[in-house]
């Protein structure tokens, strides 16, 4: 599979907070893997927002996903964000990570299907906002997030401190 272009990153727009501090944790991942992430907050002035988002999840290659009682309780995220992007899954073999910022019922809707992260080192789920400090969380769901990276599309990080040949 080829390496990833773009990335995908849906949130509630109650879970800003969360969502700001998850951008930053990618932004070296996004370096380097070489990949852009995309986010409603790049929505231009005379952009037609709905179409502007399905053109975005159309071209994703990976989907992370802030979730919250919020983020599922968005009926723009349910009707219209989550159908897209599992077809997306099913039909292009994107890879989805579910990043579980506070509990909820996260598995009524992911299930056995998908793995979340962040995972604690002893293999336990955590919600990002009960790891103590909670940027904790965040690096560690940005590294598990890495690792799924690598795994799913066979590509290695480059760092741009590494030697070029």
């Amino acid at each position: 599979m080829p390496a990833p272009q773009r990335c995908f990153l849906s949130y509630s727009h109650k879970d800003h907070e969360g969502f700001e501090q998850l951008r930053a944790q990618l932004a070296p991942v996004a370096q380097a893997f070489s990949f852009a992430i995309w986010h409603d907050k790049r929505i231009q002035a005379g952009d037609y927002w709905n179409h502007r988002i399905q053109t975005e999840i159309d071209q994703a290659e990976i989907f992370v996903l802030l979730t919250s009682a919020d983020f599922f309780n968005s009926g723009y995220i349910i009707a219209h964000e989550l159908p897209a992007i599992r077809q997306r899954h099913r039909a292009a073999g994107a890879l989805v990570l579910p990043v579980i910022y506070r509990d909820c019922y996260w598995s009524a809707m992911f299930g056995n299907y998908i793995q979340a992260v962040p995972v604690t080192p002893d293999g336990s789920l955590r919600p990002v906002q009960k790891w103590r400090p909670i940027n904790d969380g965040f690096a560690a769901s940005a590294k598990a997030i890495a690792a799924a990276i690598e795994d799913w599309f066979g590509v290695k990080p480059t760092s741009p401190w590494a030697p070029t040949p």
